[in-house]
C-alpha cells in the first residue's frame, strides 16, 4: 500500500506496474513453499491423521494464496485511495458468503452434510469468489497510466528491505496480545484466566477508532511523506488523532465507570469480577488512541525498523512486568502489564516518529519544540535555565534591543511567513550532501537529486536525523528509478 500511494504520487507507473508484479511473484513463491512443506509433511506423517483432518488440511491449504493475494489486491487499491473497495473483498465479502454458504449447506442439506472438511472446502470457495472480486475492483482502479502498459521497474532491494521488519513487526503484536493471558495461565486459575480474556476483548473496542481512522489514512501518510508536504501530513496526523480521540473517550468512560454492570449483562454475572482489570486495560487503550497513529505513521513513511525496535522492546517489557504483577495482583497484574507495555510503546514509536519527520503524532500537544518551532530557539531556553529574567533581559541587550531579537519574534510576532527562502534550501541542501559524503562516501546521483529537490522541512528533518541512520537509503529512501 505504501509503495503504491508512493509511486503514485510521483507518477512513477512503471515503478507501480513493477511492484504489483513483484509483490504477486512473491507471494505465490512463499505459499508454493508452504504448500510444498505440507504436502511433504503429509507424505511423512499423513498416516497418523484421520480421513476428515486430512481432507480438512488439504482445503483449508488452498486458503493460503487466496487470502494472501486477497490482501494484496486490497494493500493496493488502499493506496490508491479506494479505501472501501480495499475492504470491500476480504472484510465483508469473503466472510459474508462464508456464512450464505455454511446457511444453505444447513437448511438444504440433511445436518451431518456440514463437517469440517465442508466449511473448509465453502471457506475457499467464498475466498476464491472475493479474490476474482478484488481483482476485478483493481483492474477497474488502476490508472490509466498503468493500463497502457509500461515498462516495468523494479526496486526488489529496497521492497524486500522493508517487508521483513514489517512482517516480523506484525508477528510481535500477535505474539505481545496473549503474552498476559499465557503467563497469567502459568500464575492463575482457568477462571481468571477466562475472565482477563474478556477483559482484553472488550478494552480493545477503545482501539476500534484508532484502526478505522488509520486505514482511512495510511495511503495519504504515504502520499504526503513522499511529496515533501510535512505541514499537510502534520495538518492530517492531527486531524485524526483528534477524531480517534473524540471515539475513544467516551467508551472509556463507559468501561472505567461501569465495567462491572457491562460484564455481568454482556457475559454474565461471573464475568463482572474483571471490573478492575478492565478499567485498568481501558486506560492504557485510551493512551494508545491518545498517542495518535504512531506506528503506521513509522510504517508509511519508511521507517519501519523504528516500530520494530519499539514493538519489540515493548515485548519483553511485557513479559518482565507480567512475571513481576501477575504472581502478586493475578488478573490485575496482567492488566497492568499489558497497559504499560501499551504505554512504552506508544511513548517510543511517539519519540520515533519527532527524530525521524518532526510531526507531532497526539491530538493535543505542549511540547516546547512545537509551541516555538525552531531548534535554535529550544537551544537558548535550555541553555538559559540558571539565569535569573533579569540577567537573561540584560544579555539580550547586549547584543540588540529585544524587540528586534530573533527569538523575541519567532515567539511574539504575529503573522510570521512560513516557509524559508530559496537560498535557505539550498543552503541546507549543500550542508546535507557534504554531511552525507562524510559519512558514507561518494553520493549517488539520484540521493543528490532528491535533496536539491526537497523542501526546506524535509532537509531539516533528514538533518536532524543523519547521525541516527545506518546508510543514505535509510536516511531518504532507496532509489525507486
Amino acid at each position: 500500500m505504501r509503495e503504491t500511494a508512493k509511486a503514485q504520487a510521483a507518477e512513477q507507473w512503471g515503478l507501480m506496474r513493477g511492484l504489483w508484479r513483484w509483490s504477486t511473484l512473491a507471494v505465490w513463491l512463499f505459499s508454493s513453499g508452504v504448500l510444498v512443506l505440507v504436502f511433504a509433511g503429509l507424505w511423512l506423517f499423513g498416516e497418523r491423521l484421520d480421513d476428515l483432518t486430512r481432507t480438512t488440511l488439504i482445503a483449508g491449504l488452498l486458503l493460503v494464496p487466496l487470502i494472501a493475494l486477497g490482501n494484496l489486491r486490497g494493500a493496493a487499491l488502499r493506496g490508491l485511495r479506494h479505501v472501501v473497495a480495499g475492504q470491500l473483498p476480504e472484510h465483508v465479502l469473503r466472510p459474508g458468503l462464508l456464512i450464505a454458504f455454511c446457511l444453505i449447506v444447513l437448511l438444504a442439506l440433511p445436518a451431518q452434510t456440514l463437517t469440517a472438511a465442508t466449511a473448509m472446502g465453502l471457506h475457499a470457495l467464498a475466498a476464491a469468489i472475493a479474490f476474482g472480486l478484488g481483482a476485478w475492483l483493481l483492474w477497474r482502479a488502476r490508472p490509466r497510466e498503468v493500463a497502457s502498459r509500461p515498462a516495468p521497474i523494479y526496486a526488489a532491494r529496497a521492497w524486500t528491505a522493508s517487508a521483513w521488519p514489517l512482517a516480523l513487526t506484525s508477528g510481535l503484536q500477535a505474539i505481545n496480545a496473549q503474552i498476559g493471558i499465557l503467563l497469567l495461565g502459568l500464575f492463575a486459575a482457568s477462571e481468571a484466566v477466562g475472565i482477563y480474556k474478556v477483559a482484553v476483548a472488550v478494552a480493545t473496542l477503545i482501539a476500534f477508532g484508532l484502526q478505522a481512522v488509520n486505514l482511512v489514512v495510511m495511503p495519504y501518510f504515504a502520499r504526503l511523506h513522499a511529496q515533501g508536504d510535512l505541514a499537510r501530513l502534520q495538518q492530517l496526523v492531527t486531524q485524526s488523532a483528534r477524531a480517534i480521540l473524540v471515539l475513544a473517550v467516551p467508551v472509556t468512560l463507559v468501561f472505567v465507570l461501569f465495567g462491572e454492570q457491562f460484564l455481568a449483562l454482556a457475559f454474565g454475572p461471573e464475568y463482572a469480577g474483571g471490573d478492575t482489570a478492565l478499567a485498568i486495560l481501558a486506560v492504557g487503550q485510551l493512551v494508545n488512541a491518545g498517542m495518535g497513529s504512531v506506528g503506521v505513521l513509522l510504517n508509511m513513511t519508511g521507517h519501519e525498523r523504528d516500530t520494530l525496535r519499539g514493538v519489540t522492546i515493548a515485548a519483553v517489557a511485557n513479559v518482565v512486568l507480567g512475571l513481576v504483577l501477575i504472581p502478586l495482583f493475578g488478573l490485575d497484574g496482567a492488566a497492568i502489564a499489558t497497559a504499560a507495555t501499551l504505554v512504552i510503546w506508544n511513548l517510543l514509536l511517539r519519540q520515533a516518529v519527532w527524530r525521524r519527520i518532526r510531526i507531532e503524532t497526539m491530538a493535543f500537544s505542549l511540547s516546547l519544540k512545537r509551541a516555538f518551532g525552531r531548534r535554535p530557539t529550544i537551544r537558548f531556553f535550555e541553555r538559559s535555565r540558571g539565569l535569573t529574567a533579569k540577567e537573561i533581559w540584560a544579555m539580550l541587550n547586549l547584543v540588540t534591543p529585544i524587540q528586534a531579537t530573533k527569538a523575541y519574534q519567532s515567539i511574539f510576532a504575529e503573522g510570521k511567513a512560513e516557509g524559508e527562502t530559496e537560498g535557505e534550501a539550498k543552503g541546507r541542501a549543500e550542508s546535507l550532501k557534504r554531511l552525507l559524503v562524510r559519512r558514507f562516501g561518494p553520493l549517488p546521483v539520484w540521493a543528490a537529486q532528491r535533496i536539491d529537490a526537497a523542501p526546506v522541512a524535509q532537509l531539516d528533518a533528514w538533518l536532524d536525523a543523519i547521525f541516527d541512520a545506518a546508510s543514505v537509503e535509510e536516511l531518504i529512501g532507496g532509489d525507486v528509478g
